[in-house]
């Protein structure tokens, strides 16, 4: 994932469309909803989100969340 190019600008996530899977192959060939897209089109779970999220920011990419990916992820929601 290469974001935009350009640090300074946001990458964009958008919630993944219902019954969409998570492209990544450490599933084992298992199910498991896609919970985003992101800017670059890969659909990925909650547990690779993070992972990518986590690497885009400590290279300096501001994260801009859709409403309906803030809800999807339970952003801002207090249990």
């Amino acid at each position: 994932m290469t974001g935009t190019g350009d640090s300074r600008m946001g990458y964009r996530v958008d919630v993944a469309p219902q019954g969409r899977g998570c492209e990544g192959w450490q599933h084992d060939g298992r199910y498991i909803a896609a919970v985003v897209v992101t800017e670059d089109g890969s659909h990925l779970c909650l547990l690779h989100w993070n992972l990518v999220a986590a690497k885009l920011q400590r290279d300096g990419y501001r994260i801009d969340y859709t409403p309906a990916a803030r809800l999807a992820l339970r952003m801002g929601r207090r249990e």
